[in-house]
């Protein structure tokens, strides 16, 4: 498999290395106990391939299916039906057939596309070759019914499958992008000089029983990460955003973030980011991961690291500042990590 995503608890799309993709679900089973928990993987769908696609290159997610970009540098979505079967101590869900996918309109020359869901606000951003970014929004029909009763619980049957896209807007004021990045509440990118950018949007939405529309609105122009410089990838926490520079160091920051409802749709901006500051005691990294504070060092040992923050929300504002944050330590027994 070159690429696997989860893209809702339960289902699971892989990218193969002949460029098809393949869906499927498992069975868990999921206890509390006085001290903790278990959760058990008891059983896995046999993967079924999403129809009609080649020649994918990379993969992202939605809530109910998948984002992928063919090496023609074209973008293609489609969602999915599935059974949802809850358990005394679990739940089973099976992919039973997959919509064929259909094109993002007026979008060609895609070298990456980045994706995030955050409850039904699905957030899609494509990188182009001429190192502008772009943004859309989709239309999409859901259906939920009840298929039957059994001893263990109600079996449900859901449909969702895009109806339409919208055409992408660009991002403005933004160009010379080589990669992008993603938070809970904004965006980020990467330029060739090695400055990093966040921006805001408007997301409008509307919703009826069996299907919903999500139309990117307004896009705000994005604005720098203060004295950053010479970065050369990008990467997220829960409560942070981080880099790394290409001499080896990583640094973490965090933003105020503004936002309202409009009664049918959201607005957020980034009016201020928090200076960034360096992870002490860590430096020969050339990775790191894309959600957790863990970073790979040029000798093949893995460190992880924990951080302390302040939050405040108020109506309109959410603003989160790193404070602190830990010498790393290293993962104890492992050696020679590639990636």
């Amino acid at each position: 498999m070159a690429q696997i995503t989860q893209v809702r608890n339960g289902i699971y799309v892989a990218l193969k290395n002949d460029g098809t993709v393949w869906m499927w679900g498992c069975e868990y089973q999921d206890q509390h106990i006085e001290s903790g928990g278990i959760y058990d993987i008891t059983s896995i769908q046999a993967p079924i391939q999403v129809p009609g696609l080649d020649n994918v290159v990379s993969l992202g997610y939605w809530t109910h299916g998948a984002v992928v970009l063919k090496n023609d540098g074209t973008v293609w979505m489609c969602g999915c039906e599935f059974q949802d079967k809850r358990t005394e101590n679990g739940e089973i869900r099976n992919v039973i057939s997959i919509q064929a996918p259909i094109q993002v309109p007026g979008l060609d020359n895609v070298v990456a596309v980045v994706s995030f869901v955050e409850g039904w606000m699905h957030r899609t951003f494509a990188l182009k070759n001429d190192g502008t970014v772009w943004m859309w929004g989709f239309e999409e029909q859901g259906q939920g019914t009840v298929n039957g009763v059994t001893v263990n619980g109600v079996i449900y049957d859901f449909t969702y499958n895009f109806t339409s896209i919208q055409t992408p807007i660009q991002v403005p004021g933004l160009n010379n992008v080589v990669s992008l990045g993603r938070s809970d509440l904004g965006a980020f990118a990467l330029k060739n000089d090695g400055t990093v950018w966040m921006w805001g949007y408007e997301i409008q939405e509307q919703r009826t029983a069996d299907s919903g529309t999500l139309t990117v609105a307004s896009i705000q122009i994005p604005i720098q990460v203060p004295g950053l410089s010479d970065v050369v990838s990008l990467g997220r926490s829960k409560r942070g955003a981080f880099a790394l520079k290409n001499d080896g160091t990583v640094w973490m920051w965090w933003y105020l973030y503004q936002g309202w409802s409009t009664g049918n749709g959201w607005i957020g901006s980034i009016p201020s980011i928090q200076t960034p500051i360096q992870v002490p005691g860590l430096s020969d990294v050339v990775s790191f991961g894309m959600i957790h504070t863990t970073a790979l060092k040029n000798d093949g040992t893995v460190w992880l690291w924990g951080y302390e923050y302040q939050y405040q929300f108020t109506e309109n504002n959410q603003t989160s500042n790193i404070t602190s944050i830990q010498t790393p330590i290293q993962v104890p027994g492992l050696s020679d990590v590639k990636r």
